[in-house]
């Protein structure tokens, strides 16, 4: 997070103040908490790690990528290393990218009792539900190997195409036992591009139909309290909850204001 201040100048008022607690007052302490750089010794040996990065990311300097796999080098840590010639979405090496993934899998994992957590992002995947003819394979796929995962929702997606059958597929994925629900905004906006009000708005208005369903019992209602990436969570998201604070203050401060006047 140090080398992403330097870089990033703007994202030192933006995002980290106003999302970490005392950050200004304890900066060196709460960034190092929260750079694996710092920790690395601490990881699990057992761990398979694989790390990618593309050299015209936009997004996030390779250069953190090079510094992190020389770390783990000098702790004899073992690890996969790549970079290619590509963007954040790796979007000119998707061939690439998918022949080392099945590569990287096959010499970590097969055969080798481990654990791996699955998460699937920008569900519900409505443009190749659509083209299936209303059906899910992937969802199929899931149900026939009964493996736990995570999925993040764009709930935005829904209104492309057939909102009803979109919708009926969104309660599918919920209603699935081995599903944990979390949130991934309406519409997939990036903070670093909309700032902290649309944003806001962006994360509330992605949960107003999943938080709806995991309310009403649909699937495991604890499935919330086991979520593998809990910030993001609808229940018990701290950023939401930052958001919904931020937004109920503003409120009450108008509404204060107007009775005064």
């Amino acid at each position: 997070l140090f080398s992403s201040i330097r870089e990033r100048p703007g994202l030192e008022t933006t995002v980290f103040s106003k999302l970490i607690p005392d950050y200004f007052e304890k900066k060196t302490e709460v960034l190092m908490a929260r750079s694996p750089y710092y920790w690395a010794d601490q990881l699990d040996r057992n761990t398979a790690l694989l790390i990618l990065n593309g050299k015209n990311d936009k997004h996030v300097d390779y250069h953190q990528a090079i510094r992190f796999s020389q770390r783990l080098d000098s702790l004899q840590f073992p690890h996969d290393f790549q970079l290619l010639e590509t963007d954040h979405s790796f979007s000119n090496k998707r061939r690439e990218l998918d022949a080392t993934l099945v590569d990287w899998f096959d010499r970590t994992l097969k055969n080798t009792p481990m654990r791996v957590a699955i998460t699937i992002d920008d569900v519900p995947n409505t443009r190749n539900f659509q083209l299936n003819g209303f059906q899910s394979k992937l969802m199929l796929e899931l149900d026939r190997v009964d493996i736990p995962v995570t999925i993040f929702v764009n709930e935005g997606l829904i209104y492309q195409g057939d909102s009803v059958q979109n919708k009926r597929l969104l309660e599918e994925w919920v209603s699935r036992p081995e599903v944990t629900l979390a949130n991934h905004t309406y519409a997939h906006s990036r903070y670093s591009e909309v700032g902290l009000e649309q944003f806001s708005a962006d994360v509330l208005l992605g949960e107003r139909l999943s938080r709806g369903l995991s309310q009403r019992g649909v699937g495991r209602r604890h499935r919330l309290e086991r979520s593998t990436r809990p910030l993001l969570e609808p229940r018990r998201c701290p950023l939401a909850e930052f958001i919904r604070g931020v937004v109920t203050e503003e409120r009450s401060g108008r509404s204060r204001h107007d009775h005064e006047q």
